[in-house]
């Protein structure tokens, strides 16, 4: 198995749980854990509402970067309801072809029946509603006037689709993925931002911008005193109120990709399959069908096991 790079994302999803990583290497023959693989690249429609919202957030960047000036506020909302209008009619056709192996997952994919769906379910106008109230707050916010105000070599090139691309950089021999949304490169700070279609912060928010902090340390050789970052409330309407990072949160952040990636290679045998081609082989024992502890870490297989499950229904999700 081809080595994986270290990301936030997937992070969050394995959460550690060796269980979770045997299901990641060898859902080829686990039919359960391929069906929780593809629920892992589908959205829920609260999920659906950031994802959309931070497209549009692209948007309006690139705009304020190509015309120099503000967006107009109606014609955002206007692109705002259109995307969401659009793409909530679609995904149901398109998730039902990812679950069914027929198509790639791409974009924002809804499904309805989703394991992690939470109560009261979104209508359909619910969600256009949030992502063009999220938009319409972002494109009169103070961030975007600060962004305007700056030179626009001091924060990101434009976004091919509106998707930031991710970014690989490396931490001593392990390689690490990150995406950042947005940065601000001034004399005194080097800000890293992070879009958020809800009104609160959530509990990974702090530790995914100290990663992207790491970031700016290792890939752009900034200063870790200089290290700031903010988690944008995109329906708050954000003034620009970064907050330094600081030296804890960074140590800790190095810490847990230094000891995931150690933990995930002591788990596999590494052979040389091809030159220059570090390749992983898992051994079973170290993957063992049933998890050591009875507390579920929140993977993103955990529909499939009994303390998972359990979490789930305990939480008022689907499964």
């Amino acid at each position: 198995m081809q080595v994986t790079a270290w990301s936030f994302s997937r992070h969050k999803s394995l959460r550690g749980c060796p269980r979770a990583h045997w299901f990641a290497y060898y859902r080829q023959g686990e039919p359960d854990a391929g069906l929780m693989l593809a629920h892992s690249k589908l959205v829920t429609r609260y999920m659906f509402v950031g994802q959309i919202a931070d497209s549009v957030a692209g948007s309006v960047l690139n705009h304020v970067r190509r015309a120099g000036k503000l967006p107009d506020v109606e014609k955002v909302e206007a692109y705002a309801r259109e995307l969401g209008e659009r793409n909530i009619a679609s995904s149901r056709i398109n998730a039902e072809k990812v679950l069914a192996g027929k198509a790639p997952p791409f974009g924002a994919q809804v499904l309805d029946d989703h394991v992690w769906q939470s109560r009261p379910v979104l209508t359909d106008e619910q969600v256009v509603k949030r992502v063009a109230a999220a938009a319409i707050a972002f494109a009169s916010s103070g961030i975007v006037l600060r962004l305007l105000k700056s030179p626009i070599e001091t924060w990101p090139k434009p976004r091919v689709r509106e998707d930031p691309r991710p970014e690989a950089w490396q931490i001593g021999d392990y390689w690490v993925s990150s995406a950042p949304d947005s940065w601000l490169d001034e004399t005194e700070r080097f800000t890293v931002m992070d879009w958020k279609a809800s009104r609160q912060i959530g509990q990974d928010d702090g530790f995914q911008l100290a990663v992207y902090g790491l970031w700016a340390v290792y890939s752009r050789g900034i200063s870790p005193d200089r290290v700031y970052s903010q988690v944008v409330l995109m329906p708050l309407r954000p003034d620009f109120e970064p907050a330094p990072i600081g030296a804890m949160q960074l140590e800790f952040a190095q810490e847990t990709i230094e000891t995931d990636c150690i933990r995930e290679r002591s788990m596999v045998d590494v052979e040389m399959r091809r030159p220059g081609a570090e390749e992983f082989i898992a051994d079973r024992d170290r993957f063992p069908a049933q998890p050591d502890s009875q507390k579920c870490p929140g993977c993103k297989f955990k529909a499939i096991c009994p303390e998972g499950l359990s979490s789930l229904v305990k939480n008022g999700a689907t499964g």
